[in-house]
């Protein structure tokens, strides 16, 4: 009897080392598979990606892009109103740097996919985009082809710009977001592959803005759009009480007394003056310098301090566009909205205010 209590005891333990063996193992094979395994492979991906950039320099072969990259470069903005289409622009290039530049014309392929989402990820299951890439309509779009271009040798750039707007009837709530796919594949004399994913969310009904700019230019501008069709009265007049709206049509027959009394839309920019001036020859600060709506600070320069203005507030018209010059302290960055990083704040901060 105590000799088969032993061969018990004994059976039971090689069990538990087995179940304990067994346990061990899984998680040894789970350690590889969620950390070493894709650690491996993402290093092997960039030692890859090295050796071929090499190979590509070393035959004068550059493919790049401002908004593009071979890890898919991400753009984020919520800052389209879904009123008016809405438009991005990417530049290509086949340079290393001003000196070194390809000396032979790239040949490449542009494809896309365009997908609306509701605010909680549901895709729209209708049609709801017009959307228009290189100047050829969706209807001429071929999935397979892409639309081909070409960075020639002999200025070594390239551009081309997708554009989107709602169907005619469609509308989009807010948080609602167009999710844009873009690659550019050269392919010739060699293949590289660029990608880019622009997620562009409705942020601000009845207003949007970007602001254009590129590498080395003096200046930028601010594009602030307001498509609101009405105007609110500030001031009693006529039989209008405060908060009641004033279409269009009814707005452009008022008096300037009473036109003065309503107002569209007010915009606020705010602005960092040691990064990003306000060209005060505008009209903007021209109609605005001397009022409440301008705030400014304080900067010293060899010993005098001197005053910038930092924000700025203006009324826009119903259905207007208008645009605001900024110069630039540093003339080689490029602050151009939507930027790539969405942590990233804009350079000029635009908001819709009340008062």
């Amino acid at each position: 009897m105590k000799e088969t209590r032993t061969r018990i005891r004994r059976k039971n333990g090689g069990v538990k080392k087995l179940v304990f063996f067994l346990i061990l193992l899984f998680i040894v094979i789970q350690v590889f598979i969620r950390v070493i395994l894709p650690a491996s492979i993402t290093f092997s991906r960039y030692v890859y990606r090295a050796i071929r950039n090499y190979y590509f320099n070393s035959k004068a072969f550059y493919f790049n892009s401002d908004r593009l990259s071979e890890d898919t470069a991400v753009y984020e903005a919520d800052n389209w109103s879904g009123a008016e289409p809405y438009a991005v622009t990417i530049n290509m290039n086949s340079r290393k740097n001003i000196e070194e530049v390809s000396k032979v014309n790239i040949n490449y392929t542009i494809k896309y996919t365009c997908k609306v989402f509701k605010a909680n990820g549901e895709e729209y299951g209708e049609d709801l985009i017009d959307f228009i890439i290189a100047d050829t309509r969706e209807d001429q779009y071929n999935e397979d082809e892409g639309i081909s271009k070409t960075i020639f040798a002999d200025n070594n750039i390239s551009s081309f710009n997708f554009q989107f707007s709602l169907k005619q009837n469609k509308r989009l709530e807010n948080d609602d977001y167009v999710f844009v796919t873009v690659t550019a594949e050269s392919t010739s004399p060699y293949k590289k592959t660029l990608k880019g994913t622009f997620k562009i969310t409705i942020g601000n009904p009845g207003m949007s803005y970007q602001i254009e700019d590129e590498a080395y230019s003096p200046y930028l501008n601010v594009i602030v759009t307001n498509t609101l069709n009405y105007y609110v009265v500030d001031q009693a007049f006529d039989g209008r009480i405060v908060g009641s709206t004033v279409n269009i049509q009814d707005y452009l027959s008022l008096s300037d007394e009473n036109k003065a009394k309503c107002h569209s839309m007010r915009i606020l920019l705010e602005f960092n003056p040691e990064e990003v001036v306000l060209d005060t020859t505008s009209l903007i600060y021209l109609e605005n310098r001397d009022t409440d709506n301008v705030t400014y600070t304080q900067i010293e320069s060899s010993g005098e301090s001197y005053d910038y203005v930092n924000s700025i507030k203006f009324a826009i018209d119903a259905e207007e566009s208008r645009v605001i010059k900024f110069y630039k302290k540093v003339a080689a960055n490029d602050y151009s909205y939507p930027v790539s990083d969405s942590s990233e704040p804009p350079k000029v901060n635009v908001s819709v205010v009340e008062n």
